[in-house]
């Protein structure tokens, strides 16, 4: 088996971002150098970022969706420049089940993945972390304040990275989505869905770029080990008990 696999930019550790290191590191200016398509969150947590076409977007807690100017920083982001490997459609299918169709599709499960998804949906839903005030708290204290919408008959676009286990630290292990309507009025981090159809695109990644920053809040911040996995599944049995 051999895998023509793809480079990706990780700004900063999801480990960081669980230990509360939302102080923006890097500006958009200079973020976007680095891909057209990726996901993440902006300083003090202020919403969803998501990375279309070289366009990036603001999904705020409110629903509402903003473009990001140039100054805007983030704290943590993942892009690459996309380029399709496999293509895939399917129908009438739930998040769930995507989920296992595209991991039977998946070549390897030690190597990352972007995965590009458009069509129509039933029902969405999505949840979407409200601005934090200093001094900031732990991501899965954050989480409690998420904001949540449900959004029934309505086509959009979906940014996907998948991680794998080895790699929790740095990104959470799995699939990590945003959303944002085709009007690019509404989107968020998705938990759940049901859609009628979609056109699904796969990028192989086996090249990371880390870029670590240099701020005084990431070098000095502490990491438990021993809890982070237990919190980042507290953190993500938030979204799945509101889907379920």
């Amino acid at each position: 088996m051999k895998i023509n696999g793809h480079s990706f930019y990780q700004h900063s550790l999801f480990s960081a971002l669980m230990a509360a290191d939302f102080y923006g590191s890097i500006t958009f200016a200079e973020l976007l150098q680095h891909g057209n398509f990726g996901l993440g969150t902006f300083h003090a947590a202020d919403g969803e970022l998501i990375v279309l076409d070289g366009q990036a977007y603001q999904m705020l807690a409110t629903g509402e969706v903003k473009l990001v100017t140039k100054e805007m920083t983030t704290p943590f982001a993942s892009l690459t420049n996309f380029v399709s490997d496999l293509k895939l459609e399917f129908n009438d299918i739930s998040f769930q089940e995507l989920e296992k169709e595209l991991v039977a599709k998946f070549p390897s499960l030690n190597i990352f993945y972007a995965i590009k998804i458009s069509g129509d949906f039933k029902e969405i839903s999505t949840r979407t972390l409200t601005k934090q005030t200093e001094p900031f708290v732990v991501l899965k204290e954050a989480a409690k304040e998420q904001k949540e919408l449900t959004l029934a008959n309505i086509s959009g676009d979906i940014v996907v990275f998948w991680t794998p286990k080895f790699a929790n630290n740095i990104i959470v292990d799995g699939f990590h989505a945003h959303f944002i309507s085709s009007d690019r009025k509404v989107g968020g981090h998705v938990f759940n869905f049901q859609a009628k159809h979609l056109n699904v695109e796969i990028s192989y990644l086996t090249n990371m770029d880390l870029h670590l920053p240099q701020t005084e809040s990431y070098l000095s911040h502490r990491i438990d080990s021993s809890s982070l996995l237990a919190d980042i599944k507290q953190v993500e049995s938030q979204r799945k008990k509101v889907a379920d």
